[in-house]
């Protein structure tokens, strides 16, 4: 016990003594050492450089309803305004114009054939009567040839066999002319006597607006699905360009929402006033493309308020009640205007004026390093080129009083293990402290 006593007591003499015959001492390197105490590792992470502004839930699609006096006269309509439909919905019912148009061409097409008939049949009539009057001339007396055969006999059966095919060609005409007629007598009886026709819906969604004035469109369906609209301030329109990254938050939301700048307007909202700041309008699109279920779950985002998990919207959603992303909601939209992926990042405090910073290599004296810098946010900047991962660098660079030189920190009296002096002998203790005094 004595012995360690005095072995502390000598150990405390000779820091003492030492450290005053440094500071003393003509030229001594005691003000030319640098006294650290913290540093940390230059390490990795992804900053991301965000504009933040409000926007409210609208229908990514509306879809008008027209009507024409041509299609015929109205009848009513087959739904009500907030109706939600579907594809095939019947939407109005008209009376056609166009039924008694087709029934009137029809009957005319009906007389015309009959009277195409009745032409036929008197042309047979009159041929029947022109074979009964050959037929009977056949029968008088006709001059007999030096050979014995009738003179006359091979002209009478040309005209039979000529009348014959008159009268078969104008039969097999009128039974094809009595097909057609039957076939415009079915068409005629397929017209409905009213005439009353449905239109049908094309798309899927909620019915917004009926005009029962009839005046074009006459309705108005909105999709289900939404989409984000706000506005810029002419100062933003320099941050943001189409394609962004977009987040939109609500109290109403348990999730952030991904989704991309699509649309950012070329002209103001109102009527361009010196007076006032002029305000562009803008969309966001919802990702309803699906992120990768990893992905999802791995991916997150700082708005400098929390930090919460981000997912795409499925266009049901807007009617869900965990969501309640209903037309008109009032959110919060973060556009990601800048972003460095895995970047090497370090603090403004750990960065001098020029743009250098200081490393503490193995080498035991402190460096000072040119860097390239690059995204700033929140105190966190990008370090491009300059510096590697892993690396120790100075966190308060007003505490070292020379690059190239040496430094020395606090010594930390919990990490000293009491173990390892009972160890070694006095002897050693004691020139190890001669060394480390020598050295520096």
């Amino acid at each position: 016990m004595k012995k360690r006593t005095i072995i502390l007591a000598v150990a405390g003499a000779l820091l003492i003594s030492g450290n005053v015959f440094l500071t003393l001492h003509k030229d001594s390197k005691v003000d030319r050492t640098s006294f650290i105490t913290s540093w940390n590792e230059a390490t990795t992470e992804t900053l991301t450089e965000t504009l933040k502004t409000a926007g409210v839930v609208i229908p990514a699609e509306e879809h008008p309803v027209y009507f024409t006096s041509e299609q015929g006269g109205f009848q009513q309509f087959l739904v009500k305004k907030g109706d939600p439909v579907t594809v095939g919905t019947e939407l109005y019912e008209y009376l056609s114009a166009q039924a008694p148009i087709d029934r009137e061409r029809l009957q005319t097409e009906i007389s015309q054939l009959n009277r195409e008939v009745a032409l036929i049949e008197d042309q047979i009539d009159q041929l029947e009567y022109l074979q009964t009057v050959s037929a009977s001339t056949a029968t008088e007396s006709i001059p007999v040839s030096g050979d014995g055969l009738p003179t006359g006999i091979q002209s009478e059966t040309l005209v039979e066999v000529t009348l014959a095919k008159e009268i078969y060609d104008n039969e097999r005409e009128i039974r094809q002319l009595e097909a057609d007629i039957e076939i415009y007598e079915d068409s005629l009886a397929t017209l409905s006597d009213t005439s009353e026709l449905d239109v049908r819906s094309e798309v899927t969604g909620t019915v917004k607006d009926i005009n029962y004035d009839l005046e074009n469109p006459i309705m108005t369906i909105i999709s289900d699905s939404p989409k984000i609209r706000g506005t810029f301030l002419e100062t933003d329109l320099a941050k943001v360009e189409e394609g962004m990254e977009a987040y939109i938050t609500s109290d109403l939301l348990s999730d952030k929402l991904a989704g991309k700048l699509a649309t950012i307007a070329n002209h103001s909202e109102d009527e361009p006033d010196v007076e006032k700041e002029s305000e562009f309008a803008f969309e966001i699109e919802l990702d309803s493309s699906g992120m990768a279920e990893d992905e999802a779950s791995e991916s997150t985002f700082d708005d400098g308020d929390n930090t919460a998990e981000i997912r795409p919207i499925h266009p049901s959603e807007s009617r869900h009640p965990d969501t309640k992303l209903a037309h008109g909601t009032r959110v919060n939209i973060t556009i990601v205007t800048n972003k460095a992926v895995n970047a090497l990042t370090l603090s403004e405090e750990q960065i001098k004026k020029g743009s250098y910073v200081y490393v503490l290599p193995r080498t035991g004296k402190i460096e000072r390093r040119p860097i390239k810098m690059g995204l700033e946010v929140n105190g966190k900047v990008e370090i491009v080129e300059g510096l590697e991962q892993g690396e120790t660098i100075i966190t308060n660079p007003n505490q070292v009083k020379r690059p190239d030189h040496p430094f020395i920190t606090r010594l930390d009296f919990l990490r000293i293990n009491p173990s390892l002096i009972k160890r070694e002998s006095p002897m050693t203790w004691l020139k190890a402290i001669w060394v480390g005094f020598s050295k520096q």
